[in-house]
């Protein structure tokens, strides 16, 4: 109902109107008196009733409000709107009149004029409940477990209601064909099982690495199409990198050496470093640091160091434990985890080299992994059947966020991943990826697609916030990459 359905001509409104401003200002008197020099204008000037506006003229002159009511005389007086000489209309104005008003528009000037005089706490802003409204049907939307966010380019997959709760709507079925969930590509390029995925930083490349020695680097942007394939190595390729500008590759294999792919050159330069690594030295993961391909390496033989783009030693942590996995973020950061089951993470922020915190977890961790998007949460895998989500965003003080139970991962090292649409995902030894809703930690499906242990799956890096671009890709031992999304 709007403001000029009320019937302020009635006594008991315009008692009910200055009870609630009296009760939150006290200024009742005055209220009374805007409304009835709401009422006199409104019918003088929309309906024309003289005698009406006399009447109203009257009750202010025993208020003793001599001038309102020396104004309002005035104005019955004048000869009309249609022949208001200068002095009337300067009058209509002190009195926030306008001659085109109509009883709407006088009702909502009206209504104006009493919040003016409530406290500013008091006073509502505009559309306030409207904003509430809307606030209440995203709130309900996002505590939805399967809920997930819409794309700039494509309408909702489903509508927020006022008349029911969001998800009572669609069936469970159909809510899943709203994921991007369905197999759309395998790529069978592999001689041997696949250990690892991961796209460029773009978003534009996926590199896969194997036990065949070999890595296939994809062209996202076209349907995925071969690249390029690099060889070199002469073991299992374990862990890869993509520098910022996606011109480089960086891999760690069982051969014990770090090689650096110029893609754009087609060179390669092996990481031969004496002084550092001898010859037992076992690397299993490596990260690019910064624009300068600066790169970072974590040993199972407790060594964590950080080397120039050259290979010269920068620092070396000299970690008490062995570190099985890594990742890095904001080039500041590195989170590694143990074989004695906990996290450590050190700073690398303005050359300030040091262990700033070690969290120990309890439990055996087998890979660690970070968005690109998201710089305040790590992604744990933890054996035998758990995915463990840490916020680290305040690095003095970490905390376990949630876990996501379902896979099974009791002999192998399996790498889940943190998506930037509410989904975190991870393969499994039985052969499923499993999907889960990253604030709530609900199931939200298992997904056929793979004939056997899944390794590693890879989010694409979407900037442009499309739904084409919206992918993922896993991997596995089937010697299989599978390319998922809408």
């Amino acid at each position: 109902m709007n403001s000029s359905s009320y019937n302020l001509e009635h006594s008991k409104v315009q008692e009910q109107v200055v009870e609630v401003v009296a009760e939150l200002s006290g200024d009742s008197t005055q209220v009374l008196r805007l409304i009835q020099k709401q009422l006199f204008l409104e019918s003088l000037f929309i309906d024309g009733n003289r005698p009406k506006s006399l009447r109203i003229l009257r009750s202010l002159t025993a208020d003793n409000d001599d001038q309102l009511a020396k104004s309002l005389s005035w104005l019955l007086l004048a000869e009309g709107k249609t022949n208001a000489d200068a002095s009337t209309l300067s009058l209509l104005r002190d009195l926030h009149w306008d001659l085109n008003c109509d009883l709407e528009s006088s009702r909502q000037l009206l209504l104006q004029e009493i919040l003016d005089r409530l406290p500013s706490n008091d006073t509502p802003d505009p559309n306030r409940l409207v904003n509430l409204i809307d606030e209440a049907l995203k709130y309900q939307q996002m505590v939805n477990p399967y809920y997930f966010p819409d794309f700039k380019d494509s309408k909702p997959s489903e509508s927020v209601s006022f008349y029911r709760d969001f998800g009572r709507t669609v069936t469970p079925e159909k809510r899943l064909l709203n994921l991007p969930v369905r197999l759309k590509l395998k790529l069978s390029l592999h001689e041997d099982e696949i250990w690892y995925v991961r796209y460029s930083n773009s978003g534009r490349f996926l590199a896969s690495a194997s036990v065949d020695k070999n890595i296939v680097i994809y062209d996202a942007e076209n349907n995925y199409t071969v690249y390029k394939k690099l060889t070199g190595h002469k073991g299992s390729i374990i862990y890869l990198s993509w520098s910022h500008d996606d011109g480089k590759l960086i891999t760690s294999s069982f051969d014990q050496t770090i090689k650096i792919w110029d893609l754009e050159n087609d060179t390669c330069t092996t990481i031969r470093n004496q002084t550092f690594f001898n010859s037992n030295l076992r690397i299993w993961s490596v990260e690019f640091v910064g624009e300068d391909n600066s790169f970072v390496i974590g040993s199972p033989d407790k060594e964590l160091a950080l080397f120039d783009s050259e290979g010269f030693a920068i620092h070396d942590f000299t970690p008490e434990y062995r570190i099985d996995d890594l990742t890095v973020i904001n080039d500041e950061m590195i989170f590694a985890i143990t074989h004695s089951c906990e996290l450590l993470i050190f700073s690398m922020k303005d050359k300030d080299y040091r262990l700033v915190n070690t969290v120990k977890i309890g439990k055996k961790l087998t890979a660690i992994s970070s968005s690109p998007g998201d710089n305040e949460h790590v992604l744990i895998n933890v054996k035998p059947d758990e995915l463990q989500l840490w916020n680290v965003k305040d690095v003095e003080k970490p905390y376990l966020e949630n876990k996501y139970y379902g896979l099974q991962q009791s002999d192998y090292i399996i790498r889940g991943c943190l998506s930037d649409r509410n989904l975190v995902l991870s393969g499994s030894e039985d052969g499923l990826v499993y999907v889960w809703n990253t604030r709530f930690g609900n199931l939200v499906g298992s997904l056929q697609g793979h004939k056997s242990l899944i390794n590693c799956i890879a989010w694409r890096p979407n900037k442009n916030g499309v739904r084409d671009g919206c992918e993922w890709a896993s991997c596995g031992d089937d010697r299989e990459v599978n390319v998922w999304g809408f």
